[in-house]
Parts: structure tokens; sequence; C-alpha cells
């Protein structure tokens, strides 16, 4: 599956003014609660890909010490992943968020029935697969394949669609409108080194995939696509870096 969704700018028609100096403190405080909150979201998508890869790893493992290991790694994937859908949609507040923040966040994640159930679904099928594991029922590589296809690029596109959702409403403040550029840039630096990331564990799966000859064909396929997936986000966030940076100057 080839994902292209773009992370969108927020609305230029939202942008005010004003003067007062304790209005200003507040925002930026409120400018810095955002790029938490963004930056949490943006984890996710690479949570969700790093739980596909140890699920690989444990079916892959050459030993009981390996796959414990890749177990014990998936298992501290699946925690910050689901306490993520805690924030979005449950009773988490992992960001320690004032109450109007997190009902902010929620109505906004929830617009969407179906991509609600989407995201609730993929968290249901990761928490499924962990108490398999638990219980010593190590997936087949059919199963590891099947895992990624229906996590990762379900919560790529749905996290895309709920920060777009965000950044569409938040409201940019010209009297904040350093620190707003500065927040933006260290978010698009932080996305950046995410893109990176993954796109590094995709050789490496390619190589290991390599290594593992016959048997690990299917891996190869699955990281040539992780990297495509990788590139993909590095274009959207130099296309809105770009846009952004064309609207606050």
């Amino acid at each position: 599956m080839s994902i292209s969704q773009k992370f969108s700018p927020p609305n230029a028609s939202k942008i005010t003014s004003y003067s007062d100096g304790s209005r200003s403190k507040k925002n930026a405080d409120s400018f810095q609660k955002d790029r938490e909150i963004l930056d949490q979201i943006t984890l996710t998508r690479s949570e969700a890909l790093q739980m596909s890869l140890r699920v690989m790893a444990i079916v892959a493992a050459p030993s009981s010490k390996d796959r414990d290991v890749s177990i014990e790694e998936f298992n501290a994937y699946q925690e910050k992943y689901l306490k993520t859908l805690g924030l979005l949609f449950g009773k988490e507040n992992i960001l320690d968020l004032p109450q109007d923040k997190l009902d902010w966040i929620r109505q906004i994640a929830s617009q969407d029935g179906e991509l609600r159930q989407r995201v609730l679904s993929c968290g249901e099928r990761i928490k499924s697969l962990g108490t398999r594991l638990a219980e010593g029922n190590i997936p087949t590589y059919r199963e590891a394949s099947q895992f990624y296809e229906a996590i990762f690029p379900a919560t790529y596109e749905s996290m895309n669609v709920i920060t777009e959702a965000l950044w569409g409403d938040l409201e940019l403040k010209k009297g904040d409108i350093d620190g707003a550029r500065q927040t933006l840039t260290s978010a698009f630096n932080d996305i950046r080194k995410i893109s990176t990331s993954i796109r590094l564990t995709a050789i490496n799966a390619s190589v290991e995939a390599a290594r593992a000859g016959d048997a690990g064909r299917g891996f190869s396929v699955i990281a040539s696509e992780v990297k495509t997936h990788a590139e993909g986000i590095q274009a959207a966030t130099d296309n809105a870096q770009s846009v952004i940076s064309t609207l606050i100057n």
C-alpha cells in the first residue's frame, strides 16, 4: 500500500494579534503543549512501525534469548502506543494536559467515527498479539506480515488525519510568532529525525532479509515499502515547513 497523505499547515485566516504580555506568555505555553501533542501523535506512527519490525524479529529470532529481547521491546512500544490511544480516545493524560486541552484533542480525534474505530481496532489487535506473546504463542511469518499490513498503514493514515485536523484548529498569535516559528521548526526537525530513523531501520531490515535468503524475501518487500513511507514523511514535512515559513513571514 502506498500512502501519500500530506501534512497540512494551519489556516492563515486564523492568525490574530494582541499586545497583552500575560496573554503572550499564556499562548507561548499553549504552543509548547500543542507541540507536545503533535510530537506524541507523530511518535505513534513510529511506534506502529517499530512494533511491526519487532514481530518480524520475533519470528526470525535465531535463539530464545533474541526472541525474548524482541518481545520485551515489542511490549515497550505497545505500552506507548496504547497510552497515546488513551490520550486521543480514552482517559489517559500522559502529557499532564489541562481538561480543556484534553477535551479539544478528543473532540477533534473523534470527529470521524470510522477513523476512530479503525485506530481502536489497531489497538485491540496489538493487545491481542501482546497477550499471545505473553502466553508463548509465536506468530508465523505470514501473521507477522499481516500484522504490519494491518497496523502501520492504518496508523499512519489515521494519525495524519488527526494531526491535520489539530493543525487546522490551532490559532497562531502574531505576538508569539517568533516562539511559534521555533516550535514549528523544532517539531519538523523531530519528524525528520524519525523519518531518517525509519529509513535506516528499513535498510537494516533489507540486510537481514538478504542474510535470511529465501525465508527473508517477504521482509525485503516490507522493508522497501517502509522506506517509501519514510521518504513520503520527509517530503511532506519539507513541503509543510516551506508553506508555513511563507505564511508567518
